[in-house]
């Protein structure tokens, strides 16, 4: 069961170096829209660190 379960993580290994690599290209792009409009950016920051209020 080990040698199947360390196939697959190193089968599935590139993809999060690929993830993470278009996370990175992704928030450097959203970062570029700071200059733009500072406080909406600054509200979305804030808005995103909370944690989420479920109605019921």
């Amino acid at each position: 069961m080990q040698r199947i379960i360390d196939a697959k993580c190193k089968e599935y290994e590139h993809f999060a170096d690929e993830l993470e690599l278009a996370r990175d290209v992704v928030e450097a792009d959203c970062d570029g829209f700071d200059d733009i409009a500072p406080s909406t950016e600054h509200m979305k920051c804030d808005t995103a660190e909370e944690e989420p209020i479920y109605s019921e």
